[in-house]
């Protein structure tokens, strides 16, 4: 499981489209629908219903969608701290 699949998975989750997601992360839809099968074969869990008009999440989705924000969300923290470390704003207090 890599970090960009799980964005590509918020991403479609929130906006419920392959699409709009694509966009958003400015690649090709067909990349984005590559990200979540190779997610959704690497978890063994289908994560969307997906319809010629229409776009949604299978009850597995529901529930992986709860810990993939949290992981996007820590990550995103995470690299926040150490580029403001990195630049001399933040000392670092955490006990080794």
């Amino acid at each position: 499981m890599e970090l960009h699949q799980l964005r590509a998975f918020v991403l479609v989750a929130d906006k419920l489209s392959f699409t709009e997601a694509a966009r958003e992360l400015k690649i090709v839809q067909p990349a984005v629908t590559r990200k979540i099968h190779k997610l959704e074969d690497e978890l063994g869990a289908v994560l969307f219903i997906r319809r010629s008009n229409r776009t949604l999440l299978t009850e597995a989705g529901k529930r992986f969608l709860l810990d993939a924000r949290r992981i996007v969300h820590y990550c995103d923290e995470s690299l926040a701290v150490m580029r403001a470390f990195a630049r001399g704003e933040q000392g670092c207090n955490a006990e080794l």
